[in-house]
């Protein structure tokens, strides 16, 4: 029994670690220009720059919101248009990846500020990182 348990939270831990080193590495990919057709649509930019400027609660619910505002209209985008640069295994672990920063902000909002805005910029990050995806694809596709 203690064997199993050992195990179990031994494959887990790989697990956690597998998932956030493959989302690290999604994110830190080199993209050329961070502004394309789809970004320029969000309030990425903007959001990121107020992360880096304020240090108080009531902005980060703010970010937060518009955060979940360029979600909502992100996930349209890739369920309604089909190959738009993501792969389905990356599109899966970006997409669970910003929920799992999503809740980390919530129980993290008023115990420690500073987790709650790594969380919020890992959030940013993420939808940066499929935005321009997005827009490299919108910019390979031939005419029709």
């Amino acid at each position: 029994m203690v064997e199993t348990v050992l195990i179990f939270l031994f494959s887990l831990a790989l697990f956690i670690y597998w998932f956030r080193y493959t989302v690290l590495l999604l994110l830190n990919e080199d993209r050329e220009g961070t502004q394309g057709a789809v970004i320029s649509q969000l309030s990425v930019p903007e959001m990121r720059e107020i992360l880096r400027q304020t240090q108080g609660g009531p902005q980060l619910d703010r970010v937060h919101r518009a955060l979940e505002k360029d979600y909502r209209m992100l996930r349209y985008l890739l369920d309604h248009a089909a190959g738009w640069g993501l792969t389905p295994p990356e599109h899966y672990l970006l997409m669970f990846d910003y929920k799992m920063m999503a809740a980390w902000y919530h129980l993290t909002r008023n115990a420690s500020t500073s987790q709650a805005r790594r969380a919020l910029q890992e959030m940013t990050a993420v939808l940066t990182c499929v935005a321009c995806k997005m827009s490299a694809r919108t910019l390979e596709a031939p005419e029709v």
